[in-house]
């Protein structure tokens, strides 16, 4: 029979759609056909063929518009079929394969076209979206006998599809102890033997009447049960008060279908991943189930109810749904019942209308950390602004990073720890003040970070695994950037722009910048260094408030709380002032991955980083000098990072002597 023309790609999927649907559907008695046009009454699934067998019923008699008045054929037809549960039409048609000699035309009764199903779509569920596309490019005209009137192709039409089928004249279920059972929502036909049969249709229990009417131009009808009363037996009257009264009974009992969705009235962000689990239960076990997750970028699942009537899923789909409210609906494929699991939402991409920096130039030192301040007008929480920094003509550096306005105040501050540059490691290289964060980082390149990331032949302390090239926390301090004036810029985010943003486009050669600056880093120093003391019983009060304040304190220089002095005695506490640039990125580095200051100096003292002893100075005629260690039982250090000053606390009471 050949292979089916699968449509995968949902993009795919929706523009053959749009040009299946994209005809036009001509029933008999509407404005689309005149009296003597071709038109299609009914296009159904014949159910008792149990093969899927397709019935077209058109309002005359019909052949191909030629001059032999010959039957139709497969080349008249092309079947587009969507089962439950998936994205995409298999395609069934003359031209490849799949229609050739299934198609059956009696010249008899030519107002009948059936499309067999065995060996191609095979038995449809109620839950399918099945397509007929009648003409298929071909004219079909209307026959009268000796002529051919009104031909054309006469496009789309949609077949129905059921699960259970009510024959009249059946002895299968013409009397209650016989009764077919169908599940609450089930879709049933009710098929007459000829066109324009009247259809009663009775509650046996109460004598409620449901439906009063007929079959019309076609010879059967789709009916849902939704609205039927389970427990309850009905009783179905085909050509009431004639010769040809005909019962038919069915039962009706509940399916006790539910599902619920785990992310009911959840509302994903832009930028998180969209994770939803379904789960549902009824009393038929081991039959399939299809998901529907609909909204402007619809999904389909599959899965099927276990042997005790459960099902439970979870699907990831990422960042890829498009903003908009989802519903997320179960169908049970046996007998298209469905019921609604849910409905979430993804919120829109936040966006500003531009964004600038707040101010042209910032100056820090060699180093330390850069706070650069972004402005975005007009903005959404969480707005996204991405920076470029560098230039790889000008300073052989160049990087882009990406921050977010969590907090929604159109301002972000982005913080560049100008001493991790070149490691590769975004959260040591770039943060975001307060709420804020940075969302994206698309890497460094120049020659600086090629220099930077070299691993040195004798060096065996690298990692084992690490290559060149490769980012690591092992590359920081191998190589500072340089002073220079280093370029910036930024754009607002847009959902359009953001891929053309990313992906290695440093300096927005696809994106018009909305506003540029500069960095100037200067180079580092160390200005001084001064020695306080603290007296005994005020040393369990120092931290960095009793600093600050003391020591910017100039009305006393001896207050009794901090003096400045070079002598001390066993019990006092010594504090040094060490103002110097360009240590800031050093300690920012330990103590963002959770060390203190104080561990974070300690680990960095005589390792290339920065030196720092302490010796007696003058210890006397033929006396060994005094040294001693700094280690956490008798060192604190308080970062002032504002004012590039350090204090190093010292009681010398837990020093360790050695000569």
């Amino acid at each position: 029979t050949g292979t089916n023309d699968k449509l995968r790609s949902l993009f795919l999927t929706m523009l053959m759609v749009v040009s299946v649907f994209g005809g036009t559907v001509a029933f008999a008695g509407t404005a689309a056909a005149a009296n003597t046009d071709p038109g299609v009454d009914s296009a159904i699934e014949a159910e008792d063929s149990g093969e899927g067998d397709i019935r077209i019923e058109f309002n005359r008699s019909v052949r191909q518009n030629a001059s032999t008045f010959a039957a139709l054929t497969a080349a008249n037809f092309t079947v587009y079929v969507r089962q439950a549960g998936t994205s995409s039409f298999d395609v069934y048609n003359n031209s490849n394969g799949q229609l050739t000699g299934e198609v059956t035309h009696d010249p008899n009764n030519d107002d009948l076209v059936v499309l067999e199903g065995e060996n191609t779509w095979d038995d449809l569920s109620p839950a399918d979206e099945v397509i007929v596309d009648v003409g298929n490019g071909t004219q079909i005209g209307s026959y009268d006998g000796s002529s051919i009137v009104g031909a054309r192709d006469i496009g789309n039409v949609t077949v129905e599809t059921a699960s259970g089928q009510l024959d009249q004249g059946s002895t299968d279920s013409n009397t209650r102890g016989d009764a077919q059972r169908v599940y609450q929502g089930q879709q049933v036909r009710f098929n007459a033997s000829s066109a324009d049969t009247s259809i009663l249709l009775r509650n046996v229990e109460t004598g409620e009447i449901v439906l009063d009417g007929g079959t019309g131009a076609s010879s059967s009808i789709v009916f849902d049960s939704a609205d039927l009363e389970s427990g309850s037996t009905y009783r179905l009257i085909y050509d009431e008060n004639t010769d040809d009264q005909d019962s038919q009974y069915f039962n009706v009992t509940s399916l006790r279908f539910s599902a619920s969705l785990d992310e009911d009235g959840t509302q994903f962000d832009h930028n998180e991943n969209a994770t939803i689990n379904v789960e549902g239960s009824a009393i038929r076990g081991n039959s399939g189930v299809a998901i529907t997750v609909e909204g402007n970028s619809t999904r389909y699942e599959q899965t099927e109810f276990n042997n005790r009537g459960e099902f439970e899923e979870t699907f990831n789909y990422e960042q890829n749904l498009t903003a908009g409210d989802y519903t997320v609906t179960v169908t049970d494929v046996a007998t298209g019942a469905e019921v609604t699991a849910g409905e979430f939402s993804v919120d829109e991409f936040p966006s500003a209308d531009s964004a600038s920096f707040g101010g042209g130039v910032f100056e820090e030192e060699r180093g330390d950390v850069v706070e650069i301040p972004i402005e975005l007008s007009n903005s959404a929480e969480g707005a996204q602004a991405t920076v470029s920094i560098g230039s790889l003509s000008e300073t052989s550096y160049v990087t882009n990073v990406t921050v977010a306005d969590e907090d929604g105040d159109g301002e972000v501050v982005l913080e560049w720890n100008t001493y991790m540059s070149g490691t590769g490691v975004q959260d040591n290289i770039f943060t975001a003040q307060g709420e804020d964060n940075v969302t994206d980082f698309s890497g460094e390149n120049g020659s600086f970070v090629d220099s930077v990331r070299t691993v040195p032949d004798d060096d065996e302390d690298a990692p084992e695994d690490l290559d060149d090239g490769d980012s690591s926390l092992y590359w920081a301090g191998n190589g500072i950037l340089d002073p220079a004036s280093y370029d910036l810029s930024v754009v607002a985010n847009s959902e359009d722009d953001q891929t053309a943003i990313s992906n290695g486009n440093y300096n927005f050669t696809d994106v018009d910048e909305d506003d540029v600056g500069a960095v100037s880093i200067n180079s580092r120093s160390t200005e001084s260094s001064q020695v306080w003391v603290v007296p005994s019983d005020k040393k369990d009060q120092v931290d960095a408030e009793f600093i600050f304040d003391n020591a910017d304190n100039t009305e006393d220089e001896i207050d009794g709380n901090l003096t400045q002095s070079d002598l001390a005695t066993e019990d006092e506490l010594v504090v040094h002032q060490i103002s110097a640039s360009g240590l800031e990125g050093v300690f920012v580095n330990r103590t963002t991955t959770g060390a203190n200051a104080t561990s974070a100096y300690l680990d960095n003292v005589n390792t290339g980083v920065f030196n720092a002893s302490f010796a007696e100075e003058d210890p006397g005629p033929n006396a060994q000098e005094e040294r001693f260690d700094l280690n956490e039982d008798n060192t604190v250090v308080i970062p002032d990072y504002q004012n590039d000053t350090y204090y190093v606390a010292v009681d010398e009471r837990h020093l360790l002597r050695r000569g």
